[in-house]
């Protein structure tokens, strides 16, 4: 990698606010008066882009006033293909000028290929009711095949950045919307969901002054998807809210060589990161220590979110990052939902609570139990942030004791307006689909209610069973699926693995091991089937999802 003789926006001399805003526009309006902002880096961690947040107030305007001169009406909805570069952030930073609502999309046109992409954009287009699209220049020769399927107009970046300027608008005002963002889909179609003002100055707040407890030498680095609300609010909206400097690398860069990451942190000194689980266990699988000498002793908070949060993998990335100087206190486990624009709970540090499976899944109540045969290890995630609300309760909302497993439920100030043509729910506490218990008041999650597989009278979580198998010789980086369908007029538990296998013995003797591994450690059986690599899908936020790999096992016709 090369080096960087000088680290970019590395001071300021203007005075910290921490989340005292009451709209988008006056955090950027603010953090323009400093010399902090953004910075992109290549796939071989070279920079490419620098924008500080007074230059990206300076184009977010100027963008504004050529959105204005589209003929589009306050509180429209325009669409920006996320791409990780300057120009997303001028268009949706831009339109909080103009007073339009941005709805950022997803830049993913492998899964599935080019034409199920088009497919899918159309429909997040329908669900927002947007009347633009904008498009990286990139992405320039699918316009023709998007006006195919859809009425939307799209414009690509370049494009926009050669209108002409008319008049500023009125900028979106602490009473309106600020923007739309799509849930992750992972048990159902994404829908569209829209944050106010007051939500995301709410829960920007609390991220800052709770959970990260922010300081003027703190540095963020983000290699999150910006149409996902970990990686939109987390590194784009809160550290605005500070005048944190960001620094990014694509998720596309970050698959191809994980270590950049942890590279760039060390070189410019971050202090501040998030990511799945499975993006720590990634890192971790490419390291040689013999052969990457990297400082990350300024890493003071290393989040963890968008899925369950498995504490062995963990364990692997402090053990194999200890050399470097990563301490393990720093890990930040955080459950969080758009729904609430981020975050909703969080702890610093680990705690694990080691609960008896059988009483999980025949009971649904978490008995601590220390014996490893007959346990299960979870992750306590933390108390809800201040001025919020959280509790486990029945299926009608009646609250739970302590350890009893329920859904959870949530409110606060940061829930959503509502979703995309539809009134919010009138009801105080919002149900999360997920579920979860209560230990020592602090939140515990188990799963999500929808996946849930239900077998003779057993509750059966699906990622235990993905665990087991990840577990066995050979496939821990393999991508699994599980999930529950109905063949010969009973409920079965089907298994779809990615592997590379053609031979057909191979083949036959890797799913006998699977069959094994599942049947001593859950006590059932199962129906296994090897996939291509690359057939599963996985959310915005690196979640499997499993409706659409049960979708995929049921359009075959088995």
């Amino acid at each position: 990698m090369a080096a960087t003789p000088e680290i970019p926006f590395s001071s300021t001399q203007l005075a910290q606010r921490v989340g005292d805003f009451d709209t988008i526009v006056q955090a950027l309006d603010y953090a323009a008066q400093g010399t902090t902002g953004l910075c992109f880096y290549d796939s071989k961690g070279i920079l490419q882009q620098t924008a500080s947040y007074q230059n990206l107030r300076e184009r977010a305007r100027c963008a504004g006033r050529k959105l204005n001169g589209l003929g589009l009406k306050r509180g429209d909805r325009v669409a920006i293909i996320a791409d990780t570069c300057a120009e997303f952030f001028t268009l949706f930073y831009g339109c909080q000028y103009a007073g339009l609502i941005a709805c950022p999309l997803p830049l993913t046109i492998y899964l599935g290929g080019k034409s199920a992409y088009i497919t899918r954009i159309a429909g997040l287009l329908k669900a927002a009711d947007a009347r633009l699209l904008c498009l990286p220049d990139a992405l320039d020769a699918l316009k023709a095949e998007f006006a195919t399927v859809s009425p939307v107009q799209s414009l690509c970046f370049s494009e926009i950045e050669s209108l002409k300027e008319h008049q500023d608008a009125e900028p979106l005002g602490a009473n309106e919307q600020a923007y739309i963002q799509f849930s992750s889909g992972s048990t159902s179609e994404p829908k569209g969901i829209m944050i106010s003002q007051h939500a995301i100055s709410h829960n920007a707040r609390a991220i800052l002054r709770e959970c990260i407890r922010i300081s003027p030498e703190d540095r963020a680095f983000s290699w999150l998807p910006l149409y996902h609300d970990m990686g939109l609010v987390g590194f784009s909206i809160a550290p605005l809210f500070a005048q944190t400097t960001v620094d990014y690398i694509s998720p596309t860069s970050f698959a191809r060589r994980p270590l950049l990451w942890l590279q760039l942190i060390a070189q410019n000194q971050c202090s501040i990161t998030y990511a799945p689980v499975f993006g720590y266990k990634l890192a971790a699988s490419r390291f040689k220590q013999q052969e990457n000498q990297f400082d990350l002793s300024k890493i003071k908070v290393a989040g963890i979110g968008g899925d369950m949060i498995h504490a062995d993998q963990l364990e692997l990335f402090s053990q194999t990052f200890a050399p470097t100087g990563f301490n393990s206190q720093s890990f930040t486990p955080s459950y969080g939902m758009a729904e609430s624009t981020l975050l909703v709970a969080y702890r610093h540090g680990i705690k694990t609570d080691q609960i008896n499976k059988d009483a999980l899944e025949k009971d649904q109540i978490a008995v601590p139990d220390q014996n490893p045969v007959t346990s299960l290890t979870l992750t306590i995630c933390g108390h809800a942030l201040q001025n919020h609300k959280l509790f486990v309760g029945d299926a009608n909302g009646t609250p739970k004791a302590e350890r009893h497993i329920g859904h959870i439920y949530i409110a606060g100030p940061s829930l959503l307006s509502g979703y995309c043509n539809s009134e919010a729910d009138s009801g105080d506490y919002l149900d999360t689909g997920d579920m979860g218990y209560l230990c020592a008041g602090e939140i515990v999650i188990t799963g999500r209610y929808k996946d849930m597989i239900a077998i003779n009278g057993r509750n059966i979580w699906p990622q235990d069973i993905e665990n087991t198998v990840n577990r066995l010789e050979g496939l821990s980086n393999a991508r699994v699926a599980c999930f529950s369908a109905n063949e010969n007029g009973q409920e079965t538990v089907i298994i779809l693995v990615e592997s590379v296998l053609t031979d057909q013995n191979a083949s036959d003797e890797l799913i006998a091991r699977i069959k094994a591994a599942i049947n001593a450690s859950e006590g059932i059986s199962t129906k296994i089937q090897l996939i291509p690599l690359k057939t599963l899908e996985y959310t915005s936020s690196g979640k499997l999802s499993r409706a659409r790999a049960r979708q995929f096992y049921l359009s075959q016709g088995r």
